[in-house]
């Protein structure tokens, strides 16, 4: 799949079917998650849904997010080319936390970033975190 620009992206959701909300218009980029997965899916139809859900969900996250979702968000958080405040620790915590516990801390400096930034936050990333907190992951 090639790269898409900003409103390249917007135009291809449109056309595979996702929503695009007032957020995503002015932050393109969070549709690369679930606009590939669309992508893949019609391209793939093999994929199961499991991955699907887990690729459409590693940018805003999902309020009913399964292990490899989270594995997925985590992995594409902590990569070796982000230098992100915060990184090495979530880094270190790999393997030494949970599998909830290091995808609540990732989801929480990723929230911290934002806020900090004063950058928008997706309705997805919201409802994301108050499941998460509210202990309704699965």
């Amino acid at each position: 799949m090639q790269r898409c620009t900003r409103p390249e992206l917007v135009r291809l959701a449109g056309e595979v079917g996702v929503p695009v909300t007032a957020v995503d218009c002015e932050v393109p980029y969070l549709l690369h998650g679930p606009v590939a997965a669309a992508l893949l899916a019609a391209e793939f139809p093999w994929l199961s849904q499991e991955v699907l859900d887990a690729v459409a969900a590693h940018t805003c996250g999902a309020a009913r997010i399964d292990a490899l979702g989270m594995i997925v968000y985590i992995a594409d958080t902590i990569e070796s080319g982000r230098t992100h405040d915060g990184v090495d620790e979530l880094r270190r915590a790999a393997g030494e936390v949970s599998l909830d516990e290091l995808f609540l801390r990732t989801y929480a400096a990723s929230l911290k970033h934002l806020v900090e930034g004063r950058r928008l936050i997706h309705p997805t990333t919201v409802e994301t975190w108050n499941a998460l907190v509210a202990g309704e992951r699965l």
